[in-house]
Formats: structure tokens, C-alpha cells, sequence
């Protein structure tokens, strides 16, 4: 994986086109600071109209990752104080990450989820 300095000079080398580069730079900073919770396993961000929704998806989490979570979050909304925020934590306790949420690309995920096939006859 990428270190958050590689993804941001990445970024900035992309062009000159400032709007995809801070809404990369939103999205790669929001990210992370999630990734720094080591029970979250997923991230997602969407960028729409005014808001930037963020969805949070870990398996079965204790209050102390969701105090941690809600630092990090908190942290992401000082960092960029004019940007409106919608932070979600999604419990998957056990169940796939697809059946919970219908966005197809995460921004960050520390395991790759493989379809499960069924054989004939299963």
C-alpha cells in the first residue's frame, strides 16, 4: 500500500485541474485518518452537491473504536472547517460488506471481500 505522503504527491502531480485534486486530496485525507483505526476495515466517501458523506464499515466494534472513530472524524472536520460532513459507522457483524452498502468503490479497504460462487448442485 501506498503512503499517505505517495498518494498526496500522486495527487498534486496529477495537473492542473484544482478541483479533482482537492477532492482527491479530501478523499485521500479523510481516508487517512480512518485507516488509523485499526478495526475499521473499510472506507467509503462520496462527494455530491455540498456534502461529502463517509461511510465507516467495521465488524463488530467495542465504544473505544467508536470514541477513536468519532476523534478521527472530528479531526477530519477542523482540518477542512468549510465543508459540510455526513459520517456513517456501518456494523457489518459478520455479514458482507456488498449487502450493507450499494456504493461500488471503496475509497480504502484493508481486506479484498472475493464474490462467493456457488457450484451446481450447492
Amino acid at each position: 500500500m501506498l503512503g499517505f505522503e505517495s498518494v498526496i504527491n500522486q495527487i498534486v502531480n496529477q495537473g492542473n485541474n484544482s478541483d479533482i485534486v482537492e477532492s482527491q486530496f479530501l478523499n485521500a485525507t479523510i481516508t487517512n485518518h480512518l485507516l488509523a483505526v485499526p478495526s475499521v476495515e473499510t472506507v467509503y466517501v462520496e462527494q455530491g452537491g455540498d456534502i461529502v458523506r463517509v461511510w465507516t464499515i467495521v465488524d463488530d466494534p467495542t465504544e473505544d473504536v467508536y470514541d477513536t472513530i468519532y476523534d478521527q472524524e472530528k479531526a477530519v472536520i477542523h482540518q477542512f472547517n468549510n465543508q459540510r460532513f455526513d459520517f456513517s459507522v456501518v456494523t457489518r457483524r459478520g455479514r458482507e460488506t456488498r449487502s450493507l452498502i450499494t456504493l461500488n468503490c471503496p475509497s480504502w479497504t484493508r481486506y479484498v471481500e472475493f464474490p462467493k460462487f456457488h457450484q451446481a448442485g450447492n
